[in-house]
């Protein structure tokens, strides 16, 4: 049927879902930045990128993946918190099917790469999906995978050159 998306993975649609589905808040003026790579993935000087956009962004959310591990969440979050996130705008979801992943990009504002190992697939996803992506490239090459996609396809303006939130 026309209009409708579905994932390829699972078969499954993924255009019915809204921000609510995933207990974010419907509000369109609500910026959602959503980074759902695995938590080992992200370096303590990510935490400091996530705090910026928050400190610059009053309405911006940030949706990160849940660590199974409690105790390794519970590290998370102090880092986070130990960083000055406001931990009131930050949601923690659970690993998703892939069709509500997608959903999941589809209502969000900004996707942003994992630091500083970087994204592959979801990478090509979310350009695929017409999504914002922003990257900050590592110095090895699993953090610069996005770069190199993005550079492909012309859109380095995307491609920060620092943990700096301008």
């Amino acid at each position: 049927v026309a209009g409708k998306q579905v994932s390829r993975i699972d078969g499954q649609r993924f255009d019915q879902f809204t921000r609510t589905d995933f207990g974010l808040p419907p509000n369109n003026n609500t910026r959602v930045y959503l980074c759902m790579q695995k938590p080992f993935k992200f370096h303590p000087e990510f935490d400091e990128l996530l705090c910026g956009i928050m400190s610059k962004d009053m309405h911006g959310w940030i949706v990160l993946h849940r660590e199974t591990n409690p105790a390794n969440q519970n590290m998370f979050e102090h880092r986070l918190k130990d960083a000055g996130c406001d931990m009131t705008r930050i949601a923690f979801l659970d690993q998703q099917s892939h069709h509500r992943l997608l959903a999941l990009y589809r209502v969000s504002t900004v996707i942003l790469d994992s630091y500083p190992a970087g994204g592959d697939t979801t990478t090509r996803e979310v350009l695929e999906m017409g999504k914002a992506l922003v990257t900050l490239p590592a110095r090895l090459l699993g953090g610069r995978w996005s770069l190199g996609y993005m550079s492909t396809i012309g859109l380095k303006e995307s491609t920060k050159k620092s943990i700096d939130c301008e």
